[in-house]
């Protein structure tokens, strides 16, 4: 049972974590479409990261759409355990 526990924990503590980043990653595109705010300059490594800034800065509501969309499905999986909706009373997941 305390295994049982334990992997449930982990998986609220990763969903959990999979949310804050959604949100970090949610506001950065928010605050890059705002205005000038300082973004990874052009180099190799932050380079896809840099040209998602610029997206991002020309038309945001599609990315904010997406993560919208993620952390729902997220919430409405693993928090309002919206699966067992369909598994016949008494069976197990």
């Amino acid at each position: 049972m305390e295994s049982r526990k334990a992997t449930a924990l982990r998986l609220g503590l990763r969903v959990f974590g999979g949310l804050v980043a959604l949100t970090v990653f949610e506001f950065w595109i928010a605050s890059v479409a705002e205005g000038p705010i300082p973004y990874p300059v052009l180099f190799w490594p932050l380079a896809p990261i840099t040209w998602l800034a610029v997206a991002a800065s020309a038309s945001p509501l599609p990315f904010l759409a997406v993560i919208a969309v993620l952390k729902a499905m997220l919430i409405a999986q693993y928090f309002m355990h919206i699966a067992q909706i369909w598994h016949e009373e008494g069976e197990h997941a």
